[in-house]
């Protein structure tokens, strides 16, 4: 079964590795892609939306 919480750990987990190693222009960029897939998820499927505002409050 596929679990969203652990899949959204683990994208947290992979950018906060990556964070420190980026330019400015890529934060922002990575940010705002982040952003869109949370958001394209939420129309989707609702019951994901909690866990996209938890994941959404760490940036």
């Amino acid at each position: 079964m596929y679990d969203q919480f652990s899949h959204l750990s683990s994208i947290k987990k992979a950018y906060q590795n990556l964070y420190p190693h980026l330019g400015n222009n890529h934060k922002e960029e990575i940010h705002q892609l982040l952003h869109q897939s949370i958001g394209h998820v939420n129309n989707i499927d609702p019951a994901f939306a909690p866990y996209a505002e938890m994941f959404k409050e760490d940036f």
